[in-house]
């Protein structure tokens, strides 16, 4: 599956794929995803354009950090379900 997302500055920027569903036919994994991928951006826009690294060998630093944090809201949320 295509993900296809971009943190810019000010703007982030989705495949309409990953963040549209629709009511009738998305399954709740569906839903985990576009949260994902919205979180995922969302974290990038604050570890990788509000605390920018000093080097190439602190981008897997800004990677992991925001893949860890992208997957602590979904479980937040599972109390909901």
């Amino acid at each position: 599956m295509v993900r296809g997302a971009m943190e810019n500055k000010s703007l982030n920027i989705f495949n309409s794929l990953v963040v549209l569903a629709s009511p009738e036919t998305a399954s709740d994994a569906d839903y985990a995803l576009i949260l994902g991928v919205i979180g995922h951006e969302y974290f990038h826009n604050w570890t990788g354009n509000r605390v920018t690294c000093r080097d190439w060998f602190q981008l897997s630093l800004k990677e992991g950090l925001t893949v860890f944090r992208d997957q602590v809201p979904p479980l937040d949320l599972s109390c909901y379900a």
